[in-house]
């Protein structure tokens, strides 16, 4: 079904229009607030509840806008300034008045999609109005996607920067015995204070000789001292042979920096190994999240495959595609930009399988794409186009048989 006929008299901008359409597409144009869309979309506003705040035309008491459809069936909307009726009238004459606005309205003109809106909004906004026509609820797949995204992101950063450290095995130092050189230096030392102590012995006894050989020299008890057996007492002492300490020493000075290089050697060690664990943590860390992301990608692909999208749409990262492209990308054709926004618009119409949409952006050619794809699924168009003379409302059908 489609339109066959618009009336209006007297609303908003328009004195008197009338458009006969018979079921035809039509190019209508008119120069700038000569009232082109109220004409077009007026009636099916007002069904879907949109009434204006200013209906009758300035000076004017009261007025009318009607579309007859090509069932012989008619909806009228008589206003004035106070009040308002509205009647839908079947083929046979039978007058209905109740459920006007609403039931028959969605019954006939289905749900409002406005066209220009759409192709003026960007990817994301489009991926929206697309669910909300197709029914497909991707928003909480979405959200929990682009959460795993982040998550995923962050995971990579953090290996990212764990591996950029490039830390290397540590080449192995041997721990040196320290003790053992220690124990040595003591046993040396004790042995020298061995040594000091029985030279000191010595010296003393010898001094001690010295002194009774001063006292007794010459007198009659030098006889009866006997020095062999002094001196033999002294020889008979016992003096450890004196170790040199200092190579010793300088044994235990690099043993001990050795010692110092081995705990470094651990430091790095220990540090390489945590950095090898870290690594390993954040690798697998990472992976789980790229599974996780893959994983929603995977349901996110299937929930699109499921959904009743028209021929050529789909679902990116950023939001809709139309043939693998956004419809904001200058690979889309204008002609292409249109289809696909009649494609949607088409999914929500009633009985009645007719589009408005204003074609100011579109050339000729483009606009002749446009109609015969709209003609091949058996549309009906209504066209807005510029009059740049300013001039008022004109039709032109375009597929009139």
């Amino acid at each position: 079904m489609k339109i066959k006929k618009i009336e209006v008299k007297n609303y908003k901008a328009l004195e008197e229009q009338e458009l006969n359409l018979n079921g035809c597409s039509a190019i209508i144009t008119a120069g700038n607030d000569k009232g082109k869309t109220s004409l077009l979309t007026g009636l099916i506003d007002r069904l879907h509840s949109e009434k204006a705040d200013i209906i009758v035309r300035e000076g004017e008491d009261k007025g009318y806008n009607v579309i007859e459809l090509t069932d012989e069936s008619r909806i009228e909307w008589n206003f004035t300034k106070k009040s308002e009726r509205l009647h839908y009238i079947t083929s046979e004459g039978i007058k209905q008045t109740s459920g006007v606005i609403g039931a028959i309205g969605e019954k006939y003109f289905g749900s409002q999609f406005d066209i220009d809106s759409f192709l003026n909004s960007g990817p994301k906004k489009q991926q929206e109005i697309l669910e909300e026509i197709s029914g497909a609820d991707l928003q909480e797949i979405e959200e929990r996607y682009q959460e795993a995204y982040e998550e995923r992101t962050e995971k990579n950063r953090e290996l990212k920067r764990i591996r950029s450290r490039k830390l290397e095995e540590p080449e192995q130092v041997e721990k040196p015995e320290i003790k053992p050189i220690k124990e040595e230096i003591k046993q040396a030392r004790a042995q020298n204070e061995e040594h000091r102590q029985a030279v000191q012995k010595i010296n003393a006894y010898k001094n001690d000789l010295k002194k009774v050989s001063s006292v007794i020299d010459e007198t009659p008890f030098e006889e009866l001292f006997d020095y062999d057996k002094a001196q033999e007492i002294i020889d008979d002492i016992d003096v450890p042979e004196k170790v040199d300490v200092e190579p010793l020493e300088e044994k235990l000075d690099k043993a001990q920096e050795q010692l110092r290089k081995y705990d470094a050697y651990e430091r790095d060690l220990q540090e390489y190994k945590e950095w090898v664990k870290e690594g390993k943590k954040a690798k697998k860390e990472a992976e789980k999240a790229d599974e996780k992301v893959k994983a929603i990608e995977q349901e996110k692909q299937e929930a699109i495959a499921e959904a009743d999208f028209p021929e050529g749409f789909d679902i990116g990262e950023d939001g809709l595609t139309y043939n693998g492209f956004p419809l904001t990308e200058k690979q889309i054709s204008q002609s292409g930009k249109y289809i696909a926004a009649l494609k949607l618009g088409a999914m929500v119409l009633g009985e009645v399988r007719t589009l408005h949409f204003d074609a100011s952006a579109l050339d000729k050619n483009s606009l002749n794409e446009v109609q015969k794809w709209a003609e091949q699924k058996d549309l009906q168009l209504l066209i807005e186009r510029p009059d740049w003379d300013d001039g008022d409302i004109k039709y032109e059908l375009i597929n009139e048989s």
